[in-house]
């Protein structure tokens, strides 16, 4: 089997797609390859289909690619118009029937409103994948919001939201369904998107999928493609690349990035997660929505914009010690929270979803009196990626750090604190910084011992006695150091965060520990933190 693949797809109303002769792409068979756009090529075999989607998932399906599809459609398509052209016998005979239902008996809660575009959705889905597939396929069809004017059977409809809202909850969907899924490889087709689907879809896609390969330490392949329009049925039509490459970044390049999003930039760490659309008051959940929005916001703030600023310089020891602090923290308890309210507010479960239907002024209108901001995910990316940085902290430096009895100094052991780096993936430039540093202290400390024999670094040794000293002169200053911390800002930032005024050092059993002296700690916070 080459893999699990997730194939993502943004449809109009399917009514009026024709039988065609796709010509679908054949991907690279190494995913690494999957980013040289030469080595995808044109299948010699046409696939007979209604849809891009089914026509390129049969490829993938003979390449032994094991596939989910994930289908974004727009509640509009509850008021269907135009000619039935696919002929397929079940979906025309829903369509027909979609369509009086919109005329004669308009929805009066938006839950029949989206169940109506789901169902003439996943009526034709079935269709396609019983004439192109000669097995089953695992789909999920998800309904966003539409915006413009539409009729039926002389019933006007006026759907009033916004695409941000649909841009928003596209992204959060197709980033849980990453975590849920764990695909090895990700394809957006946008052959069928109707207004602003395919450009939400793209950057939604760009998004959710950076964020999970950095969370989920993986480097899934993606590609996006789009096929040649059709006119008649029985045209042949190339499906095209328009992108690929492989997605992955290191887990502190993405809270980097995210230090920089509006929500961490506002004042006091909060900003609202909705805008009104009118100065009305906002229905309660969405009030709640924002509550926890805020709640979340507050707590992983101050963190992620330090441990931001620790991975451009290398930080690792500062790392180590902000996490420590927070080795039994969770923030599962208010992500559920926020989760569920916005699933509630973004019609993803449309059941509960404050949005009025209104049949008071001779049109239906669908109104969301809101906004969602899509900024409202970087406090889940967030939180799940500092829940992210406290497994590995305990998996690589859990077993490996010492508490000095009676000091309440946490050392690190040194070949430990550089594993972790690596694994947390911080700027190219904050490693080669921290891994400068980390030969420089190894070196120091090994002949600091070789010259003072076994045994004479066992206890917490400022690392400025064994900078400065020789293997044959005495142990001035030997212990924890003085009342004062004198640690110069410039060489602070220059050594990686372990500038040597500010650190601790042991040698115990062949290995080296490091810690900040505790005197020192409210100083380096000052540092990193830039107040």
């Amino acid at each position: 089997m080459a893999g699990r693949l997730l194939f993502i797809a943004v449809w109009g109303l399917p009514s009026g797609w024709s039988e065609t002769r796709y010509y679908p792409l054949v991907p690279p068979k190494k995913l690494k390859e999957w980013v040289k756009i030469g080595e995808w090529k044109a299948s010699e075999h046409y696939v007979l289909s209604n849809s891009t989607a089914i026509a390129e998932i049969r490829l993938l399906i003979e390449h032994e690619w094991s596939v989910k599809l994930l289908v974004f459609g727009l509640d509009t398509i509850a008021t269907p118009g135009g000619r039935e052209k696919t002929g397929c016998q079940e979906a025309a005979s829903v369509f027909k029937e979609t369509i009086s239902e919109a005329g004669q008996n308009p929805p009066s809660d938006y839950a029949g409103l989206s169940m109506r575009a789901r169902r003439l959705l996943e009526t034709y889905l079935r269709c396609f994948i019983g004439r192109t597939l000669s097995g089953s396929l695992d789909y999920e069809i998800v309904v966003l919001p539409g915006v413009g004017h539409f009729a039926a059977k002389g019933t006007k409809y006026w759907y009033r939201a916004s695409p941000l809202t649909a841009r928003t909850a596209l992204e959060y969907k197709l980033y849980k369904t990453l975590r849920g899924f764990k695909p090895d490889a990700v394809i957006l087709d946008l052959s069928h998107g109707v207004n602003y689907l395919p450009a939400i879809a793209f950057q939604a896609l760009r998004r959710s999928l950076n964020a999970y390969a950095a969370i989920e330490g993986e480097r899934p392949a993606y590609a996006v493609m789009n096929s040649d329009p059709v006119m008649d049925s029985g045209q042949e039509s190339y499906i095209h690349l328009i992108e690929a490459g492989v997605a992955g970044r290191g887990l502190l390049e993405l809270v980097s990035e995210l230090a920089s999003s509006p929500v961490f930039q506002a004042s006091g760490a909060t900003g609202r997660a909705y805008r009104m659309m009118k100065p009305i008051e906002p229905p309660k959940p969405l009030a709640e929505l924002n509550k926890a929005h805020d709640s979340l916001t507050k707590r992983v703030s101050g963190l992620i914009k330090a441990l931001a600023r620790a991975s451009s310089y290398g930080f690792a020891l500062y790392i180590a010690s902000r996490l420590e602090k927070l080795a039994t923290a969770s923030y599962r308890e208010d992500q559920a929270r926020l989760e569920a309210l916005f699933e509630t507010v973004s019609g993803l479960n449309p059941g509960e979803t404050p949005v009025r239907i209104d049949h008071s002024s001779g049109v239906v209108q669908v109104v969301w009196k809101y906004q969602l901001q899509p900024h409202i995910l970087d406090a889940l990316y967030a939180a799940e990626a500092l829940e992210k940085l406290l497994g590995i902290y305990k998996e690589e430096l859990g077993h490996s750090s010492l508490t000095v009895e009676g000091k309440g100094i946490r050392m690190y052991d040194l070949d430990g604190l550089r594993s972790f780096m690596e694994a947390i993936g911080p700027s190219s430039i904050g490693l080669t910084l921290f891994k400068n540093e980390y030969h420089d202290i190894k070196e120091r400390v090994e002949n600091y011992v070789k010259n003072r024999g076994p045994g004479s670094l066992e206890i917490p040794t400022p690392y400025a006695v064994v900078y400065e000293t020789s293997g044959q002169e005495h142990h001035e200053g030997r212990g924890e150091g003085g009342s004062k911390c004198e640690i110069d800002k410039r060489n602070f930032y220059a050594h990686a965060g372990m500038e040597r005024n500010s650190i601790l050092v042991m040698a115990i059993d062949k290995k080296i520990y490091v810690g900040y002296r505790h005197e020192c700690l409210s100083r380096i916070e000052r540092i990193v933190t830039n107040d």
